[in-house]
């Protein structure tokens, strides 16, 4: 097992982040797995949004770390001192791969352990509305009995099936359903992937038109409209500026298939909150799962008398402390000690 006290020091590692990225977050995070290995090593970051718009520590670095970042044949061609790049998630659409063998670059991808999670969280907010299951906790937990049924002791064949009297139509298989996923980005495709294992038909939306890649295989493209018209169960995985009117306003809503799920884990202004919660209250929509809302932490007035609404405290990112980043740092340690990187492409 190799030592990685051994191993060849690693001077800096450049982080790459969208502009909105964390590096206060992303350093603690990355203290709590540091190998002994990178003890010394100085971690330094970079947000941007464009693929090639990047600062002059690019120029000098050796390692790249990409977070929700793309890294573009310009930049690959100023960062003459470059020799691996971690991208961490699904996809590697926004890095020219090509230009980085072409200079001799090692390129390897990994999960996103952030992405995984929200894409986690999104398929178990699927499944606790498709099978009810926050409102049979809370039934249960009242001890409601609306068919008055005398307690008995339970054998294998004494027992009381469905004794709340659930409506059973509501239960429906999931390889009966279609998600919707609005937007198609690396949790997206998370998600996709996970609800292929489970049988659920995907289709999805994007602003861009697909470009062919494999994950583009997991689900079906189609037009917005057509998405809110037959998904079985909308999940937004897309944004919108601030300033910009909801993904999800009262028209939007409003074309729903009707008793269909509306799953929210991307952020609380994507969603007309007003008109959610009435069609909701008009049975004309059957569930709706939150995770994000306009207003954080949401105000258990806002949500009093809004019936089949599960909500959770925006925890869908939440994970192990630290896990995102260690797969790629004992990489960074592999890769300049001569040894198999994994996900090398």
């Amino acid at each position: 097992m190799t030592k990685f006290a051994d191993l060849t020091p690693v001077k800096t590692v450049l982080i790459g982040a969208a502009a909105r990225g964390r590096p206060a977050q992303y350093q603690k995070e990355i203290d709590t797995v540091l190998p002994q290995g990178l003890k010394d090593t100085r971690f330094t970051y970079d947000l941007h949004d464009a693929d090639d718009e990047w600062d002059s520590q690019l120029e000098e670095c050796q390692t790249l770390i990409l977070t929700s970042r793309g890294f573009g044949g310009q930049a690959v061609e100023r960062a003459r001192n470059l020799r691996f790049v971690q991208k961490l998630g699904r996809s590697v659409e926004r890095v020219d791969v090509e230009a980085c063998r072409a200079l001799g670059i090692q390129v390897s991808v990994l999960p996103d352990a952030g992405h995984v999670a929200v894409a986690e969280h999104t398929l178990t907010l699927l499944l606790a509305s498709a099978r009810r299951l926050t409102m049979s906790h809370a039934a249960t937990l009242r001890g409601d009995n609306p068919l008055n049924l005398v307690p008995i002791v339970t054998t294998q064949n004494l027992r009381y099936p469905n004794w709340l009297d659930l409506n059973q139509n509501l239960f429906r298989p999931l390889s009966d359903l279609t998600l919707g996923l609005i937007g198609y980005g690396e949790i997206a495709r998370e998600v996709a992937w996970r609800a292929n294992a489970l049988g659920i038909k995907v289709i999805y939306t994007k602003r861009s038109p697909p470009k062919g890649n494999e994950d583009e295989k997991l689900g079906t493209y189609v037009s917005f409209q057509k998405l809110l018209r037959d998904a079985d169960v909308v999940s937004i995985h897309a944004t919108q500026p601030d300033g910009a009117p909801p993904i999800m306003g009262k028209a939007q809503i409003d074309a729903m298939k009707s008793g269909a799920t509306l799953i929210n884990t991307s952020r609380g202004n994507q969603v007309d909150q007003e008109a959610l919660f009435s069609a909701l209250k008009s049975d004309r929509l059957g569930c709706a799962a939150l995770d994000v809302f306009r207003t954080e932490p949401v105000s258990a007035a806002d949500l009093s008398g809004v019936p089949n609404l599960i909500v959770t405290p925006h925890t869908a990112a939440n994970t192990t402390f630290g896990c995102r980043f260690e797969g790629a740092l004992l990489n960074v340690l592999r890769h300049f000690n001569g040894e198999k990187v994994a996900g090398s492409l």
